[in-house]
């Protein structure tokens, strides 16, 4: 920010290649050094984020958000621990409960006060963690409470697609930034989310795989919006059964005009039927007639001799072969047929 008040132009600089990093070493006199290359170069010429408006607002609350989150699934796991350990008296009469139900049963009990009883002591454990969990929970609710109209004032109508809730687009709004401009386009979007498929191509071979890079909570983000959709999305669950008639099993179901609602905040409006486009996790590739098997997405590459044989079962017997021995007959009608 300081820079940017100054009016000094600040560039984003990855980090260095890993083979350039074992050739020169690691030190910040060398990482500078490379930085200001990359720049001078053109290699990078990305925009940092402002981190000035309302979005890094959303990006500090949920940062509170998360936390209580895992100390509450932290919390739960080690009041069911305690209970398997526990004594029989008190395991036996709490096991099997839904959370709700034992959350509520264990802070409104009454342990004891003789702390020396190992059956009083891990009372008074499970009442304490129990309070630990309602306050963590009250704590979720508050955040909930505070995110929602600071989303719904960023993104007007990112809200109202179909399987995005405050948590999911407040992390594809973290990821855009106050300054979405700086995105180029939705690809650059959807590669910045780890959406897009890499080419993987080698020779005659023409595949993709799936991109392990990117923002890998905004990528969570959008699994959890294709998995509603899948759910309660009547187009989503329509081009899922079209994909599965097909034969090409259940695709990862992602909509484009979801991108282009986070990366242009003010113009969220529900996608129309012919701009929605799939990102599918595996694709069927064919080579002159021949299923090409890539292991990346399920299939396997056929050897040269089975290659051979699927020819000759697809064109028959080649010309001037044998006809094949019958299986009934001796081994000297086999030599026979085979001369």
């Amino acid at each position: 920010m300081f820079l940017r008040a100054n009016e000094v132009t600040v560039i984003d600089v990855d980090r260095p290649d890993r083979k350039a990093r074992r050739a020169n070493g690691k030190s910040d006199p060398v990482d500078a050094y490379a930085a200001a290359t990359a720049v001078l170069s053109g290699r990078a010429n990305g925009r940092p984020k402002t981190r000035d408006g309302i979005v890094e607002a959303i990006r500090s609350l949920r940062v509170v958000r998360r936390s209580a989150i895992k100390a509450r699934t932290q919390t739960i796991n080690q009041i069911r621990t305690l209970i398997v350990s526990a004594p029989a008296e008190v395991s036996e009469r709490l096991r099997g409960l839904p959370t709700y139900q034992l959350i509520s049963q264990l802070a409104r009990s009454r342990p004891g006060t003789d702390l020396a009883d190992p059956s009083c002591a891990v009372r008074t454990a499970l009442r304490r963690l129990a309070r630990r969990h309602q306050n963590l929970t009250e704590e979720i609710a508050e955040a909930d409470a505070e995110l929602e109209p600071l989303v719904v004032q960023a993104a007007p109508g990112l809200l109202e697609l179909i399987g995005v809730g405050t948590e999911t687009a407040a992390q594809l709004l973290i990821t855009a930034g106050d300054n979405p401009d700086r995105l180029k386009s939705e690809a650059s979007f959807a590669h910045l989310c780890g959406a897009a498929p890499i080419s993987a191509n080698s020779g005659r071979t023409d595949r993709h795989r799936l991109n392990r890079g990117g923002d890998r909570q905004a990528n969570h983000a959008l699994h959890t919006i294709v998995l509603v959709r899948m759910r309660y999305d009547t187009r989503t669950r329509l081009y899922v059964a079209r994909r599965t008639a097909e034969g090409m099993g259940r695709w990862c179901a992602g909509w484009e005009p979801s991108v282009s609602a986070t990366t242009n905040p003010q113009s969220a409006t529900a996608p129309p039927p012919s701009r929605c486009r799939p990102i599918p996790r595996r694709r069927r590739c064919s080579d002159r007639g021949r299923v090409v098997r890539c292991s990346t997405h399920g299939f396997r590459a056929l050897s040269t001799r089975g290659r051979a044989s699927a020819q000759r079962g697809r064109n028959g017997p080649e010309a001037g072969a044998a006809p094949a021995a019958e299986p009934g007959a001796r081994p000297a009608e086999r030599s026979a047929a085979g001369a």
